[in-house]
């Protein structure tokens, strides 16, 4: 059992930091206008106010997910290359949804008492679900009691703890502003900004806090590759081919399964089916696993069997991309990014994922050969921000004859 303990002021601060107080400054609009929609005489404005509130939650739990994987990392800020897969990130919204429906749940049952009854409970469940599931991928294995038990064991009480009372207090806070706001004469309008923008600060502070947690714990969880793994019994699992590739295709599977079932399919030579299974295989190397080297072999293999292989989302790819860039694997970013260009032409991360194969590939120079010079002179017409048309004009003696022709800002 770990004795390391987590400070929680520096995640208290962090929605206020560079990379997440834009989400504040929406939280504070969303609460407005859906209050604006709530009040309107439009028909179903109710049902519209509501479905906007949703979208919005989806949003913002979509950027914790990511929030947490970059702490989980160790990187700088709060959001980065690390960014969350979209399956990893639709199963955190599908978890903390279901405890938000809880909550009503218990509300509409029981009234207050019931309310602070479900955000007991959630403080104690909540936070080790919430790390099972960014750790094994399987919504599934998170809503197990027995890993959030193994989890517990692993963190220690300490940090556990702090887990369990942020969250807790997070709940509180939220309630006690809902109650002090509900007084006969307050503002409808002031309540719901209140209430979005302290449960948006509350939700990304904890997120921050849950991967910082992670961070301090790589070795018990097994994350550190140069800490001597914790003792444990040998991982029994089915070696059937066919419940094997249920399993790890429904559920997201261990490390040791995915393992298992790349021999398997080798050893039968199912081309098919290794690149279906390494389509979910590479993420998991990729962010719960954090096996990097792994990640970009098993592109390269892939690649191989399919020239034209690319994950299945931008996000993902983008980020597979970016590990590529930083592993100075040239010839596989070449790869990644032509086939990135070919399935997702019209993607928002398109020109940065261009900017990436020039950097990567400068070392070629305007050999026509160079995939890159054609990236180069697209970029150089594109809508770039002023760090990536600063980057674009350092690569310019690498593609263009002479700095005269680059076109000014």
């Amino acid at each position: 059992m770990s004795t390391s303990r987590v400070t929680i002021l520096p995640s208290l601060q962090a929605p206020i930091g560079e990379d997440l107080r834009g989400w504040l400054a929406l939280a504070l609009v969303a609460g407005l206008g859906i209050g604006l929609i709530a009040q309107s005489p439009l028909p179903l404005s109710g049902l519209i106010a509501l479905l906007v509130s949703v979208l919005v939650w989806v949003m913002l739990y979509r950027v914790a997910s990511e929030v947490l994987l970059v702490q989980a990392t160790g990187r700088r800020g709060s959001r980065g290359a690390a960014a969350a897969s979209d399956g990893l990130a639709g199963r955190h919204i599908a978890l903390w949804l279901l405890a938000t429906l809880l909550v009503v749940a218990f509300t509409m049952q029981f009234g207050p008492l019931g309310t602070l009854a479900a955000c007991v409970l959630l403080a104690l469940a909540l936070p080790a679900a919430t790390i099972v599931l960014t750790l094994s991928g399987s919504l599934l294995e998170a809503l197990r009691p027995d890993r959030w038990v193994g989890l517990m064991q692993r963190l220690g009480g300490g940090d556990f703890s702090r887990l369990c009372g942020l969250l807790f207090a997070a709940a509180l806070v939220y309630m006690a502003l809902n109650l002090a706001l509900s007084a006969p004469g307050a503002s409808p309008l002031l309540r719901g900004m209140a209430l979005f923008a302290s449960w948006t600060w509350c939700l990304l502070a904890w997120f921050h806090f849950a991967g910082r947690v992670v961070h301090a714990h790589r070795a018990e969880l097994g994350l550190d590759a140069a800490a001597p793994a914790p003792q444990r019994p040998d991982e029994r699992y089915s070696r059937d081919p066919e419940q094997l590739w249920a399993t790890v295709m429904q559920h997201g599977g261990s490390a040791a399964q995915h393992a298992e079932l790349v021999r398997v399919l080798e050893r039968e030579g199912d081309p098919e089916h290794l690149l279906a299974h390494a389509r979910r295989h590479i993420p998991a190397l990729l962010l719960a696993f954090e096996d990097i080297d792994g990640a970009l072999e098993r592109s390269s293999r892939m690649l191989e069997l399919d020239p034209g292989f690319l994950l299945d989302d931008t996000d993902t790819s983008f980020a597979l991309i970016g590990a590529a860039v930083d592993a100075q694997r040239a010839s596989l970013v070449a790869r990644l990014v032509t086939n990135y260009l070919a399935r997702f032409p019209r993607s928002v991360k398109a020109n940065r994922v261009r900017l990436l194969g020039c950097e990567a590939l400068a070392g070629r120079g305007a050999n026509p050969r160079n995939p890159a010079v054609a990236w180069f002179r697209e970029l150089m017409t594109a809508k770039l921000d002023e760090s990536e048309r600063a980057r674009l004009e350092a690569l310019a003696p690498h593609y263009l004859p002479s700095p005269a022709s680059f076109p000014p800002l």
